[in-house]
């Protein structure tokens, strides 16, 4: 699975790849330090630095393209049950 996050409204933008940006991070330090990255453009396939954006700002690399994660059909059912993190964990790519 891989995931965008980062704001819309820079699509397009210079990316910045990184699946391991945060290897050595406390993850308390996640927030911090992805906040610096805001005008940024971040694919990661880390359930943490998806959790570090919200729901708004979280797209999914699927088959068809980039598509909003807070668009699926069962978005509205569980986003106040779920990370968007957790809830990109558990619907996946391709839905």
């Amino acid at each position: 699975m891989l995931c965008y996050v980062g704001h819309r409204r820079y699509l397009p933008v210079d990316t910045i790849i990184c699946p391991e940006i945060l290897l050595n991070c406390h993850p308390k330090e996640f927030k911090s330090l992805v906040s610096q990255l805001e005008e940024a453009a971040i694919w990661t396939n880390n359930l943490l630095i998806v959790d570090c954006f919200s729901y708004d700002e979280v797209m999914v690399c699927s088959s068809t393209g980039l598509k909003p994660i807070d668009t699926h059909p069962k978005y509205h059912l569980w986003k106040n049950e779920f990370s968007p993190g957790e809830f990109w964990s558990l619907v996946g790519d391709d839905w």
